[in-house]
């Protein structure tokens, strides 16, 4: 379905909602619909030219973003203005580049680029970052910091952590798997099928085996899974690009509360692992 809403005072649009869930047609980018799913702020050396956004459609419809822009404004030190036309098909991204000539050298083939490039820079130490619809309506903000290793210079991009159901809300980056990132495609690890399927049967649910590497197709001890009572770290990590899971470590004393792992003198404990 399609919902459109509109608060007017004295005949000037003053807030708006904008939620599109069906498929087929075009309609406005805003609030819910478009995303941020990638950021490279700071690559590696000082010209920072291959600096790149890019935005993700979540619906199942094509997205109208003539008119949309990031404004130089306290805390965005860039700026863009998206031409009257561009459009996002469902589910497609799109790149924001700081300097075309030096983003396609370093990424051949690379897009869909929008037109032109962004003005200013992405802040090396993180700024917030606000796009407006044509009418002035937030579709999103958000900031972002130079805390995640390897993307303050490192050569790694921030890469928003998305899973099979898209939640517009939720900012939580990682690290790209590779230098430079993935602009116009994606590096997480698609989760499919039934989540608590134990195809093998070792006591294993299919999403813990896609969250910490192994397969549901062969067999795994537990012990590939626990550790000695009391002891720290686990011998299981979780895989960084398993976008789809979360993965929560609990612990207890008497196998009916458990909390977050907060000592490593509890008695018992557990791998927590969520469908995101």
């Amino acid at each position: 379905g399609v919902q459109v809403t509109n608060a007017i005072s004295g005949g000037t649009p003053v807030s708006a909602t904008v939620e599109v869930t069906g498929t087929g047609g075009v309609f406005p980018a805003g609030p819910g619909n478009l995303i941020a799913s990638e950021i490279h702020f700071n690559p590696p050396g000082s010209g920072d030219t291959t600096e790149f956004i890019e935005l993700l459609n979540i619906t199942g419809a094509t997205l109208d973003l003539g008119g949309c822009h990031f404004d130089e404004e306290l805390g965005q030190g860039m700026a863009y203005t998206f031409a009257t036309g561009v459009q996002v098909p469902a589910g497609g991204r799109i790149l924001i580049v700081r300097d075309r000539t030096a983003f396609m050298a370093a990424y051949p083939g690379a897009g869909p680029l929008a037109p032109g490039v962004f003005t200013g820079a992405l802040d090396n130490s993180g700024e917030s970052l606000v796009l407006y619809a044509a009418s002035g309506q937030e579709i999103f903000r958000f900031t972002y910091s130079d805390s995640i290793g390897l993307s303050d210079g490192g050569g790694r991009s921030l890469v928003r952590v998305i899973g099979g159901t898209p939640n517009p809300n939720d900012y939580t980056w990682r690290a790209s798997m590779t230098d430079g990132g993935n602009p116009g495609t994606t590096d997480a690890l698609v989760f499919t099928g039934d989540p608590l399927e134990d195809a093998d049967h070792d006591l294993h649910s299919r999403l813990i085996e896609y969250a910490t590497g192994t397969s549901d197709a062969a067999f795994n001890p537990a012990t590939d899974f626990l550790m000695p009572n009391g002891e720290l770290p686990p011998l299981w990590s979780a895989l960084p690009n398993a976008d789809y899971a979360i993965v929560e470590l609990e612990s207890s004393d008497d196998l009916t509360t458990w909390t977050a792992a907060a000592s490593p003198w509890r008695r018992y404990w557990r791998l927590k692992v969520t469908l995101r």
